[in-house]
C-alpha cells in the first residue's frame, strides 16, 4: 500500500482540481445565465427587480422599454486569508448585466455579462459549479417565486 501513496496522493490532488470551471464566456451565459419563463416581459422586469432587491443587490441602472437592468457592484463572499499571525481579508464581489426580452407570455432573462472581483482585481476565469450552487440558481430562484406572487 506505501509504494501506491503517491500514485493516490497525485490523483486526489489532480481531481480535486477538476470542477465545472472556466472562462467567462458566451457559453457559460447560455448554459447558467439564461432562463425562459411562460410570463409576459413586463412581469418578467418586474420579477427580476423584486428579486435583486430581496437578494440585496442594488441597482446602478434600469432601462424598462430596453428590457435593460444593470447592478450595483456587491460583495458576495468575505474570507480571511494567511497563517502564521496574520490575515488578509479578501473581498469577492460582483455585478450583473440583465436583458429582458419576449412576446406574449414568452419572455428570456438573460445575463448579457456578468463581471465579477477578487479585491480590486477582476478576475475572467471562474468555478461554474460553486456559483451556480450559492449565487446564480438562488437569484433565478426567488425570480421565479416572485412571477409566481404575482
Amino acid at each position: 500500500m506505501k509504494r501506491f501513496m503517491p500514485a493516490i496522493i497525485t490523483v486526489l490532488f489532480l481531481l480535486q482540481g477538476c470542477s465545472s470551471g472556466g472562462k467567462i464566456d458566451d457559453q457559460m451565459y447560455v448554459k447558467y445565465l439564461t432562463k425562459s419563463y411562460n410570463y409576459s416581459m413586463d412581469k418578467c422586469f418586474s420579477a427580476t427587480l423584486a428579486a435583486l432587491k430581496e437578494s440585496k443587490i442594488g441597482i446602478e441602472k434600469q432601462d424598462r422599454a430596453k428590457g435593460i437592468i444593470i447592478t450595483d457592484r456587491v460583495v458576495f463572499k468575505e474570507s480571511a486569508q494567511g497563517g502564521q499571525g496574520y490575515a488578509t481579508l479578501v473581498s469577492y464581489s460582483h455585478k450583473y448585466y440583465f436583458q429582458i426580452s419576449g412576446k406574449g407570455n414568452n419572455s428570456i432573462i438573460k445575463v448579457y455579462k456578468y463581471r465579477t472581483w477578487r479585491n480590486s482585481e477582476e478576475v475572467f476565469e471562474i468555478d461554474y459549479d460553486l456559483r451556480t450552487g450559492t449565487l446564480w440558481n438562488p437569484l433565478f430562484n426567488e425570480i421565479k417565486i416572485k412571477l409566481e406572487e404575482m
